[in-house]
């Protein structure tokens, strides 16, 4: 999968898997692609009929002293920005696929990957879909939300209850004063 490839990068970069992506994204806006390396990732996958299939040549991103040898020798900048641009136009490609599968006009994303805000942006860049809407749990809690309004579609039921909502964001309702109160308690604690 996607996220499993990104989590080996993050390994090879000596960070926490399933905690730490945010730091191979955040360095890969300092550094550039390897070409090279970004050729070897893309020839290793094929996405067909919205399917990411792994092809021979994806074991070596399986393959940790392998990674760290590649870290070592791009640098972790360049090392962390190939994988994200990896996830960028292959995430790309994939919804270009749905959406020609599925015709739709909203496009729902939840699980893992899209904790990854860069390639979020450019899925909004692409103009694909009319609506986006990113579930607010960014982690694979984000899944369960996923499958139940597909299994509620497949059944006949309507799931426009979020219509009615300004925000996404579904607790309790915090206003400014309550906000500018509480800054105003810690304001020797926050710069």
């Amino acid at each position: 999968s996607l996220g499993i490839l990104y989590a080996n990068f993050t390994e090879a970069m000596d960070l926490q898997v399933n905690s730490e992506e945010g730091k191979v994204e955040a360095l890969a806006a300092f550094g550039n692609h390897n070409n090279n390396i970004y050729k070897k990732l893309t020839a290793s996958i094929s996405v067909v009929n919205g399917e990411i299939l792994g092809l021979p040549g994806i074991e070596k991103f399986y393959n940790l002293s392998w990674l760290k040898s590649v870290r070592d020798e791009l640098g972790k900048k360049n090392f962390c920005a190939t994988i994200q641009k990896f996830l960028d136009v292959t995430l790309g490609i994939y919804l270009e696929q749905l959406k020609q599968i599925s015709k739709c006009e909203t496009l729902c994303l939840s699980g893992g990957v899209v904790a990854n805000v860069i390639a979020n942006l450019h899925v909004f860049e692409k103009k694909l879909f009319k609506d986006i809407y990113i579930v607010p749990p960014m982690a694979d809690d984000g899944t369960s939300i996923g499958a139940l309004a597909l299994g509620a579609r497949d059944q006949g039921l309507e799931i426009n209850f979020t219509n009615n909502s300004d925000m996404p964001y579904w607790g309790p309702q915090i206003s400014n004063q309550e906000i500018e109160n509480e800054l105003e308690n810690f304001k020797n604690q926050v710069e």
